[in-house]
């Protein structure tokens, strides 16, 4: 039977996806693969009616009607990259931060709170990052200093974060697609074309196994992890999956890869760690 592969998007994803994704779409298509992509955002879906049609789906970051799709699509038994109970996590970052606590994966100081001057009662003096409690690709991010966090206000709670001083200046971007890992350093926030593609670097084996430990906690299969490299060594500051990965040599070959390997059932190109069917 042919084999067909739904992407969940939101709007934006749909109508500018970044040109790796149709790089992987036509490749994928040329292998004989069916590609469907699915805007949930812009359908009155009956919930009664909704049935797994898709040999595999991909649930793309960014929106909660699509990871709501797609835990319902779970439950009657789709096959989702990556699965939707990673996908619930690690869109959760609170939940996200407390386990790398609990596996002494080092992170910066964190907090949870829905007034962002309550941060201003603890008893360090560091400038601040404050993100939304629940999002993806960098959305809503704000660098604060102490003194005007007495100004900041939001709607719904939001998670902090203290801001760590780089020895490079840069971010460092560690992709990972089954088992391969790839090391990319750009400025943040990244602005310009190239900025975003950033620099491929060679990852240090400490991070390497950093990567691929949290790829085995969360049972993620491709994914990204941000790292700030400090002189007190690698801080995890986010875990995203199925992020953009641009400037990942050959992604959209790699990409296209993994998910024909995925819907085939070929384990070749598979971490141990996730499952195959």
């Amino acid at each position: 039977m042919k084999k067909r592969i739904g992407f969940l998007l939101k709007p934006e994803q749909r109508d500018h996806a970044r040109p790796i994704f149709y790089e992987s779409f036509d490749i994928l298509k040329n292998r004989g693969v069916d590609v469907e992509l699915i805007v949930p955002e812009e359908h009155l879906i009956t919930l009664p009616d909704i049935r797994v049609t898709c040999t595999l789906y991909v649930l793309r970051p960014g929106v909660e009607l699509a990871l709501s799709l797609a835990g319902i699509l779970h439950d009657k038994g789709a096959n989702i990259v990556n699965c939707f109970s990673a996908c619930s996590i690690v869109h959760d970052k609170c939940r996200v931060t407390a386990r790398l606590l609990d596996c002494g994966i080092p992170t910066p100081h964190s907090y949870v709170t829905g007034f962002p001057e309550q941060v201003l009662d603890v008893d360090r003096d560091f400038r601040f990052v404050i993100k939304p409690s629940r999002g993806s690709a960098g959305e809503g991010v704000e660098f604060v200093p102490r003194e005007e966090m007495v100004n900041e206000k939001h709607d719904g709670p939001v998670f902090i974060q203290e801001y760590l001083q780089s020895l490079y200046g840069q971010d460092l971007k560690v992709y990972v697609i089954g088992d391969e890992v790839f090391g990319l350093r750009r400025p943040y926030p990244a602005r310009t074309f190239e900025e975003k593609t950033g620099q491929v670097v060679d990852v240090d084996p400490q991070i390497r196994a950093m990567a691929l430990k949290i790829g085995k906690l969360f049972n993620l299969e491709v994914y990204g992890v941000d790292f700030i490299e400090t002189e007190n060594g690698p801080y995890v500051i986010d875990v995203n999956y199925f992020p953009g990965m641009i400037g990942v040599p050959e992604v959209a070959e790699r990409i296209a890869d993994y998910l024909y390997c995925k819907a085939t059932g070929s384990c070749c190109y598979l971490p141990d760690h996730c499952s195959h069917g």
